[in-house]
């Protein structure tokens, strides 16, 4: 069967995406279950218990990694319908002055929905220049969309100067500021859009955040990668990881040590 649409071959993608996602994450969960299975192997020495508590935390930090890889599996395609007509496309990295793919899928990701939005709104591109970059983010987001996409350059804001998403966050909303922000979405890579709702949440309350494919064998990693970016930013989620670490390995030593 030949799929000519591009829009088809997005949401075929995303569903090969979201599959070797899930067969990824299940088979991460089926080795953390194994775990349990390993220590019954052990004596209950202080050394096995140890070994158990450092166990238990090691299976809980696996589910958690695992919970939050089946989210952003399937983030890109949730929100189903964006009622959004202006679109704020965070900055990644370039290759050279050309879009790298992870921003590419986001700048497609937008143009897409801009279009379904009837071409009315704008999209705006947000993204400063980094010390290895030949030019600003935005820029190259923005010279993409008119070469690439065919998006008018008037339709195009730019804010070239963040350089966190943070920034990217706090400058586009005034940039913004007459748009009202249920008319807002934010557009980044699935595996992104998890932090990004918990900022946006706080710096642009009522915008939504839609996610973009990722390229499923970059996925675990770059799950890894925000899951660290999301404890080093938000105290909420350190408490509850932290305390889902410590039953783990409270669970597992009880269960032990009364073998």
């Amino acid at each position: 069967m030949r799929i000519s649409s591009p829009t088809t071959r997005a949401r075929v993608t995303a569903s090969w995406q979201a599959l070797a996602s899930g067969v990824l994450a299940g088979g991460l969960v089926s080795t953390l279950v194994g775990v349990p299975v390993l220590l019954t192997r052990l004596p209950a020495s202080g050394g096995a218990l140890v070994g158990a508590a450092l166990a238990g935390g090691g299976w809980a930090a696996g589910v958690a990694y695992a919970a939050l890889l089946a989210v952003v599996s399937f983030r890109s395609r949730w929100p189903r319908r964006v009622t959004a007509r202006t679109f704020v496309v965070l900055g990644a990295g370039l290759v050279g002055r050309r879009p790298s793919r992870a921003l590419a899928a986001r700048l497609r990701r937008a143009a897409d929905l801009w279009r379904r939005a009837g071409g009315q709104g704008s999209i705006c591109v947000t993204g400063g220049q980094g010390p290895d970059e030949e030019c600003s983010e935005a820029s190259a987001m923005a010279h993409y969309l008119v070469a690439q996409l065919g998006v008018p350059p008037a339709a195009i804001v730019l804010e070239d100067q963040a350089t966190t998403t943070r920034e990217n966050l706090g400058y586009c909303r005034q940039l913004l500021a007459a748009v009202p922000a249920a008319q807002v979405a934010i557009v980044t890579n699935s595996f992104h859009t998890v932090r990004t709702a918990r900022l946006a949440a706080q710096l642009w309350p009522g915008v939504r955040v839609v996610g973009a494919p990722t390229t499923w064998w970059y996925l675990p990693y770059a799950t890894a990668r925000e899951l660290a970016g999301l404890l080093a930013q938000d105290t909420v989620t350190r408490r509850i990881l932290g305390a889902w670490l410590g039953c783990g390995a409270v669970a597992a030593v009880a269960w032990l040590a009364g073998r």
